[in-house]
């Protein structure tokens, strides 16, 4: 079993956590500049981010 592979399965079995693949992506996709880097996919996985904070750490300010 892959590593991220065993990461989904253990994380999708907890309640209240959301996992997202990016079929295709390597490591660090997200990172401006970097080998692997894909705006598309990187824009999505940072707006995915953006929605969590906004849900469960708003109320908290």
């Amino acid at each position: 079993m892959l590593a991220k592979d065993a990461i989904r399965s253990a994380l999708t079995r907890r309640p209240g956590r959301e996992v997202f693949v990016y079929p295709g992506r390597d490591h660090a996709f997200t990172r401006p500049g970097g080998h692997h880097y894909h705006a598309g996919d990187a824009d999505l996985a940072n707006a995915r981010t953006d929605a969590f904070f906004e849900r469960h750490l708003a109320s908290a300010a």
